[in-house]
């Protein structure tokens, strides 16, 4: 939250900022909490995780359908 602060407060004070650099980089002040406050970090290493995830789940999908599991010969699907 810090981050999106020090942005803003940049922005009110009229300051051409690279936003991305100013929500990357915690101030000379900022306590530990704040300097983890790395938004663009996260989210993108938010969407690498969420891309690894669904190749991941494409891969189960594929390895399902091309290898179906047996079914008992006792078992009577309910229709």
């Amino acid at each position: 939250m810090m981050a999106i602060y020090l942005m803003m407060r940049h922005l009110d004070k009229g300051e051409n900022i690279n936003i991305s650099e100013v929500l990357n980089t915690p101030g000379d002040d900022e306590d530990i909490v704040s300097a983890a406050d790395q938004w663009i970090v996260t989210l993108e290493q938010t969407e690498k995780d969420a891309r690894e995830m669904i190749c991941q789940l494409k891969k189960m999908i594929d390895f399902l359908n091309f290898n179906p599991p047996v079914l008992h010969q006792s078992y009577t699907p309910d229709l």
